[in-house]
């Protein structure tokens, strides 16, 4: 009866998260408590993956005025002008910039990274949501 009641208390509980150690990065295995758990039962979080992409688009304004002695040109020949330089004195640059790309991140996770996992309902596969630090 006990067991009965414990089976039917705990069946609509949510999953509660978990750390783990990773102990080997290539396979994938964690360490949690004294369960091994490999690739095969582990999801992963995409950002945590080696050579993980996204892309991105930002924009913004560059706007820069200095004034006084900024220096002078290099010295450069113009035609038949022959070899001269100006002086700098005022610099100003005010413009739109957007730029895109991606930016990838070239580490996954690693041996003795500590990471916050979440079992699925049948705790047979493990979500890795995070790699986590403590402070």
């Amino acid at each position: 009866m006990i067991g009965h009641m414990r089976t039917q208390g705990g069946k609509n509980n949510t999953p509660y998260v978990q750390v783990g150690v990773v102990i080997a990065s290539d396979p994938l295995t964690v360490k949690l408590g004294d369960l091994q758990i490999g690739k095969d039962n582990l999801l992963v979080a995409d950002y945590l993956l080696p050579d993980y992409s996204r892309k991105y688009t930002e924009s913004g304004n560059i706007k820069f005025d200095e004034s006084g002695s900024l220096g002078t040109t290099t010295g450069t020949t113009v035609g038949s002008y022959g070899s001269h330089t100006h002086d700098i004195a005022t610099l100003s640059v005010d413009a739109d910039n957007t730029q895109s790309g991606d930016f990838t991140f070239s580490d996954g996770l690693a041996k003795d990274d500590i990471v916050a996992l979440i079992p699925t309902l049948d705790e047979q596969t493990y979500i890795i949501l995070a790699r986590v630090v403590s402070v």
